[in-house]
């Protein structure tokens, strides 16, 4: 490993110099731990600064529990107890989802790389919809067990399904992996 050059970074208490700490971390070869090797190139990169590039105002709902974006001018919105498909520019509601879990719950859904919709459904079963919002299947049936689905994510690179679930009986959480083919892989703990 090469030796690593520290400067200071700071100029004052809250102000921080970004080109000094940039060359601080890539003068950072490489690290190894366990099966992972992370090299320059996957190190810190200097980005632009964020511009905000719309802004939609959303009208008939209390609160904004979670966004999935379809497109750039579609999301789908969480609120209470529904789902609801929006065209941005427009504001119009193109599809609205009753049969979801009631609750403050973020994460509730998701989406695959084709646009289908995997949401947590008020039976704490998993759903997927269709991309074109016709067809419904369950891709998950709660069984006799004290854990309820919280949270989803797909993954991009395998189409697996992370499923975050808990209990309010044993204060346990675990992390299920749904494979495409509906086999549930890897189950991890935590407490």
């Amino acid at each position: 490993m090469m030796p690593v050059r520290v400067q200071s970074c700071l100029l004052s208490p809250t102000k921080v110099d970004l080109r000094s700490l940039i060359m601080l971390l890539t003068d950072i070869q490489y690290t190894k731990r366990g099966k992972r090797t992370v090299e320059n190139k996957h190190l810190l990169r200097l980005m632009p600064v964020p511009v905000l590039q719309e802004v939609g105002i959303l009208t008939h709902f209390e609160s904004c529990e979670h966004i999935s974006c379809v497109t750039r001018d579609r999301v789908w919105i969480s609120e209470t107890n529904k789902l609801v498909l929006i065209d941005i520019p427009t504001g119009k509601h193109i599809h609205t989802l009753n049969d979801v879990v009631d609750g403050f719950w973020s994460g509730l859904h998701t989406l695959n790389t084709d646009c289908e919709l995997f949401y947590i459904s008020n039976d704490n079963s998993i759903i997927k919809l269709s991309n074109d919002n016709k067809t419904a299947s369950t891709v998950y049936k709660k069984k006799d067990t004290p854990y309820h689905p919280k949270s989803l994510y797909c993954s991009p690179s395998t189409g697996d399904l992370l499923i975050g679930m808990n209990s309010k009986k044993i204060e346990l959480g675990l992390v299920a992996r749904l494979t495409k083919t509906k086999e549930l892989t890897v189950i991890i703990p935590n407490d």
